[in-house]
């Protein structure tokens, strides 16, 4: 079918591909090319290295030339960093991306679950503000995110080398609770009005190792 459109559109998933806590980009294309809606455009991603952006999508191998529609960053393997799965349109195809990126920093990570006493219990709308190491992150939970996307009930935060990070919590009803210093590495729950994290246990089974056949997971040690 011939395109008459002349806009992109698509979806783009930020996700913390290394542990210092800069977000990486994902971008899943839908340029139009003439003959075709999506034309034949790779998908994009760039590694946030400290405040720039550099395009790993060849070395990656997440740059397939499918016609991605929907993106969602979540931590599949339970590893402490954010996975990429995206969803192509073609023949019913998909891409499950494995982030085996290596921080030499430490990898120390946060991995929150929030759940709110006061109106809808998902907490969705709520922010997580995060500071170690003389730097505050923030971030909201929402659970659609992009174009046919969603986003993961939890949030992980990349802590660098930091031993321990403050964390805050604003919740949808307007309140602001403080939860003190997590170690990191910790997986926890937020209860709001508990005023300290719950920890819970790691998933008992990650991603196989190596991946199932038929699972493309290609981002390896860059």
């Amino acid at each position: 079918m011939a395109s008459t459109l002349e806009r992109a559109q698509g979806v783009a998933a930020p996700e913390t591909v290394n542990s210092p806590g800069y977000r990486g980009f994902h971008s899943a294309q839908m340029f139009e090319q003439g003959f075709s809606f999506s034309g034949f455009e790779r998908n994009k991603v760039w590694l946030n290295a400290g405040g720039r952006f550099v395009d790993v999508s060849d070395v990656s191998g997440a740059d397939n030339p499918n016609d991605s529609r929907a993106a969602i960053a979540a931590d599949f393997d339970d590893d402490g960093d954010e996975d990429l799965f995206v969803h192509n349109i073609q023949r019913e195809r998909h891409n499950l991306y494995r982030n085996d990126v290596v921080d030499p920093s430490g990898a120390g990570f946060l991995k929150l679950r929030l759940r709110a006493t006061r109106g809808q219990h998902e907490a969705i709308g709520a922010t997580v503000r995060v500071s170690c190491g003389g730097r505050k992150v923030s971030r909201s939970l929402a659970r659609g995110d992009g174009f046919l996307s969603c986003a993961p009930p939890e949030l992980v935060f990349g802590l660098g080398g930091a031993a321990q990070a403050e964390v805050e919590v604003a919740w949808p009803g307007g309140a602001r609770e403080s939860f003190g210093a997590v170690a990191a590495g910790t997986r926890a729950l937020l209860v709001e009005g508990a005023g300290r994290p719950e920890p819970f246990a790691a998933r008992p089974r990650a991603l196989p190792d190596p991946p199932l056949e038929g699972l493309r997971v290609r981002i390896g040690e860059l």
